[in-house]
């Protein structure tokens, strides 16, 4: 395939699937009976869905982030979020709470760090009344209690504990520590990855810093585009969701299917 087909296929892929995606997570939120006393879960389980949809979406709209360099880091996020939300939804009113009650304690933390006064004079006021609003309409500030560990306070206070307690082990160890390695350029990550040996015989094969213009890959956006698709999954299955709509995951990969049997 020219290289000029290869984006006109890309642009027009990705359009369609973008389409058929927000209108996947739209059709499943509205499938849903609203019920407000419950507002604390609906709001952290969709708030979870949303940022898994959004990820994916902005990731279809940039394939030059679709190599190994950038896609491993949006990954690592995702799958975090898919474990938390496994997790969460085991019991999903007193956990909600406990991920919202963190959320806001570090909110609060963050807020009280803007507002020292070394810190003041390099901070829009702007910034500090409107975190504050943002808080007190949810809660007053001084009820907010500040956990500087993980929000999971029941111990389990890392994601493998998580994944394992949610039952979902075997997707951690699929996903997470090969993308944690990109996430923290770890040694192992940055030798592969942003060196090379020199090429002057002389230097003892030592290694020198290169920047990269990897290619795109494909695959590599199909596994964000499953991540998503196994989010979907786990919501429809707890919440009984049953849809009859285009998929947009059968769809972009049904596309990028056909496009490389007729290169074939």
């Amino acid at each position: 395939m020219e290289e000029e087909e290869f984006y006109e296929l890309l642009a027009d892929a990705t359009n369609e699937y973008q389409k058929l995606l927000k209108k996947e997570f739209e059709i499943r939120w509205k499938s849903i009976p609203i019920d407000l006393t419950k507002s604390a879960e609906y709001e952290v389980i969709w708030g979870i869905v949303s940022r898994q949809v959004s990820l994916v979406y902005q990731m279809s709209i940039s394939p030059y982030t679709w190599n190994e360099l950038f896609l491993p880091i949006v990954m690592r996020c995702m799958v975090e979020n898919y474990i938390n939300l496994c997790w969460i939804l085991q019991e999903s009113d007193k956990r909600s709470k406990m991920y919202i009650d963190y959320g806001l304690g570090r909110e609060t933390k963050l807020l009280e760090y803007a507002k020292a006064k070394e810190h003041k004079k390099q901070i829009d006021l702007n910034y500090i009344q409107a975190t504050e609003a943002w808080i007190n309409q949810q809660r007053f500030i001084h009820l907010n209690k500040i956990n500087v560990g993980n929000w999971k306070i029941w111990g389990f206070n890392d994601v493998r504990k998580t994944a394992q307690a949610a039952h979902e082990k075997d997707y951690y160890d699929r996903f997470y520590d090969v993308c944690s390695s990109a996430t923290h350029s770890t040694w192992n990550y940055i030798a592969k990855h942003n060196l090379k040996k020199c090429n002057n015989p002389l230097h003892k094969e030592h290694r020198v810093p290169i920047i990269k213009e990897p290619e795109i890959e494909i695959s590599m956006f199909l596994i964000l585009v499953k991540i998503l698709q196994d989010t979907f999954d786990k919501i429809d299955a707890e919440l009984e969701i049953n849809l009859e709509v285009e998929s947009s995951l059968d769809y972009i990969i049904s596309r990028f299917r056909n496009e490389s049997s007729e290169e074939e």
